[in-house]
């Protein structure tokens, strides 16, 4: 039986809760040092203080704004490929070796299956976690830093971020009012969520 938007919707704080607290503890490892990244926010705060204060425009604000994100994301690069391998981990493999379900999953008893009930195979739970994770938009980002300059960066990956919050709320809105109760992520993936 499928399952309701209000259990898929509860697996999902969970699981995205885990995952924040992994991603938070890994750049404070990481980043709790770095006089860059420490640096570099102090610009940040710098920036908005002039253009609340009018000394600057919204154009050059902007322009500066992008700038300095690319410098901290460049200096992030090792935070975000780590994160990419969690949630790889957390979303692709867990689910595959425990039988459909991340941790989320398992509190509220549901689990993902392959549409056809056949095998639930890696590339189903890979494509699932293109969207649901934003694995996809990290994974174009990480890209982006090496082939991009800092404002042309900022501006692809903040279209691309919207891109990826409009597919999580269309998808919500799909669960929600479909009446197989499928999303994009199970569309693209062919899987189903269902109640175990």
């Amino acid at each position: 039986m499928n399952t309701t938007f209000k259990d898929r919707f509860l697996a999902y704080l969970i699981d995205m809760f885990i995952m924040l607290i992994f991603i938070a503890l890994v750049s404070l490892i990481l980043n709790g040092n770095n006089t860059n990244i420490t640096n570099l926010n102090v610009e940040l705060d710098t920036l908005k203080d002039s253009y609340l204060n009018k000394s600057i425009g919204f154009s050059q604000f902007t322009h500066n704004y992008g700038e300095i994100a690319y410098d901290i994301d460049k200096y992030q690069v090792l935070n975000y490929i780590i994160d990419a391998f969690f949630i790889i981990g957390y979303f692709v493999f867990l689910p595959f070796f425990m039988n459909g379900q991340t941790l989320g999953k398992k509190i509220t008893h549901i689990k993902v299956i392959e549409e056809n009930n056949k095998y639930l195979g890696l590339n189903n739970l890979m494509m699932r976690s293109f969207i649901t994770t934003g694995l996809l938009a990290m994974l174009i980002s990480l890209a982006l830093i090496y082939i991009a300059s800092g404002w042309v960066y900022f501006v692809t990956v903040s279209i691309i971020n919207f891109i990826q919050f409009l597919l999580v709320i269309i998808s919500a809105f799909m669960i929600i009012y479909r009446r197989d109760k499928c999303g994009i992520e199970d569309i693209i993936g062919h899987t189903k969520v269902v109640k175990e």
